[in-house]
Parts: C-alpha cells; structure tokens; sequence
C-alpha cells in the first residue's frame, strides 16, 4: 500500500505558536506540527548563529533569519495536495514548497520516522552541494536547502 506524505516546508508554517494550534485537518495532529516547526526552527536558529554544517566548514551566519510560526490554511492547502496525490505546486502560488512521496508499511501509524528523515534531507542538501561564502545558490541543486531557509520567510 503507498500512502502519500507531502512534506510542504514553508507552506506549512505561519501565524500561530500555541501548543494547540487550532487546526480543523483531522488527517494531522499538533505533535506532527510541532514535529515540522520545531525542526525548522531549530535548523533556521543555527543558520542564524553560523553553526549550520556546510559541505566545508560552518554556513554564514543569517542577519535577519525569521523564526517561523504555523498556518492551518496552507496546512489545509498541503492535505488537499496529498489527497490528490498530483505531484504538483500549483496550488501554492508564490509559496515555496517542497514536496515529497513516500510509501510503505507503516507510514499511516507513525509518519513521524519518515517525517524527520525527509527535513534532514532537505536540510542536509547543503552539506552535500556546499554553498559559497557569497551565499549564492549554485542552481537547482539547493531547490529544497533555499526553501526552507530563506531568512525573510515566516509563513
């Protein structure tokens, strides 16, 4: 059986801090959201600091790096796209989104696993590509690294 986790950093995240973040998707729960949040925030703090692992040495620290906060729309918005199973982006719009379909046993029981190992790979991007001390993304290899740490976003 393959069930579909799209994993959409940033559309995910906005406007709420709470520990019950008042979502009405009934297809997640406020331990997985905190379990995205947390892990952004995390990685997006040690951007901040410098202590972030590039493929040499440490990123730049970030100037201004936005903490994040959740946002039940673009949730909702993330569900509907695993519902359908497309594959697409389009319903995101200028959001940036990173996706990813996974399949197996036990998924539907506890995502969480597959969850954190699908973050660390996009987080991870960095430490295999390696970026410049310009901070210049060399293409398309660091879609997924850009997404989720661009310092100005916070939804």
């Amino acid at each position: 059986m393959r069930i579909p986790i799209a994993v959409l950093a940033l559309g995910l995240l906005s406007l709420s801090d709470a520990a019950s973040y008042g979502c009405q998707n009934s297809e997640s729960n406020d331990e997985i959201r905190d379990l995205f949040l947390n892990f952004h925030n995390n990685a997006r703090r040690r951007v901040a600091k410098g202590e972030e692992p590039n493929k040499q040495g440490k990123l730049n620290p970030a100037k201004n790096m936005q903490k994040l906060s959740w946002n039940c729309e673009m949730e909702k918005k993330a569900q509907d796209q695993i519902k359908t199973c497309s594959g697409g982006l389009g319903a995101f719009g200028s959001w940036g989104a990173n996706t990813m379909t996974m399949g197996g046993s036990g998924l539907s029981s506890n995502p969480r696993p597959f969850i954190e190992r699908v973050l660390k790979m996009w987080w991870g991007k960095v430490q295999q590509v390696g970026l410049g001390p310009d901070n210049k993304y060399p293409g398309g290899a660091l879609y997924t690294f850009g997404n989720v740490s661009k310092c100005e976003t916070v939804t």
